[in-house]
């Protein structure tokens, strides 16, 4: 299965971790980085879908924990203003 494709199932799904991380994969990938703008908006794309999760925990120690496996997708977005 592509990960567009798979992409679409786990939005149908409504499997937000799936989607996040299909999303961070498919954003690394070469073909995606055609433009730095294009490149942006979608790791902001993963980054909206990790923050909604976030937001409806409502522990802030459990919180936190759900960051720890998510931060490819902020620090490639902060190289992407770094390296402008």
């Amino acid at each position: 299965m592509n990960s567009k494709l798979a992409f679409a199932q786990a939005k149908k799904l409504e499997t937000r971790e799936e989607q996040w991380k299909l999303s961070t994969q498919w954003f690394k990938s070469k073909s995606l980085w055609t433009t730095r703008k294009g490149a942006e908006a979608n790791y902001r794309k993963a980054i909206s879908i990790i923050e909604t999760t976030r937001s409806e925990i409502q522990l802030s120690a459990l919180r936190v924990e759900f960051l720890a496996d998510k931060r490819d997708a902020y620090d490639a977005l902060i190289r992407r203003y770094l390296i402008r």
